[in-house]
């Protein structure tokens, strides 16, 4: 299950960091930015933890890898909220809703992660034993 959850993960970030950065300029001020600076760090970002990702998708899954890619969305959807909820002047409505978007994706991933989490431990309790 985790090869499958960081599958999609890796290829959704790849994407979107890619898009980002190919298209800095014109989203800026689409997402109410002054400068295609913070969106062009944020692709680049993007793809670097897509390559994290893919590369752990390797068997066997290292569940010290796993559990920090976990914690990284788990972060990166409170961050996500904490910017809707305490700057809301530093997007536009659409740049909003385009980050609340992302991070209830990125939620649903961290649950199918969470989960497949689980699963390993269980798996790796049960071969111990």
């Amino acid at each position: 299950m985790l090869r499958t959850v960081f599958t999609v993960n890796a290829v959704s970030s790849g994407l979107s960091g890619a898009a980002l950065f190919a298209a800095a300029a014109p989203l800026a001020p689409v997402f109410g930015l002054a400068s295609p600076a913070p969106l062009l760090a944020f692709g680049a970002a993007l793809l670097g933890f897509a390559l994290y990702v893919w590369g752990a998708r390797r068997e066997p899954i290292d569940l010290v890898k796993a559990r920090a890619i976990l914690w990284m969305d788990v972060a990166y959807v409170a961050l996500s909220f904490a910017l809707i909820v305490l700057w809301p002047a530093a997007l536009s409505p659409i740049g909003r809703l385009a980050t609340a978007l992302v991070a209830d994706f990125v939620a649903v991933i961290a649950v199918f992660e969470y989960v497949g989490l689980r699963r390993a431990r269980r798996a790796e309790a049960g071969a111990a034993a």
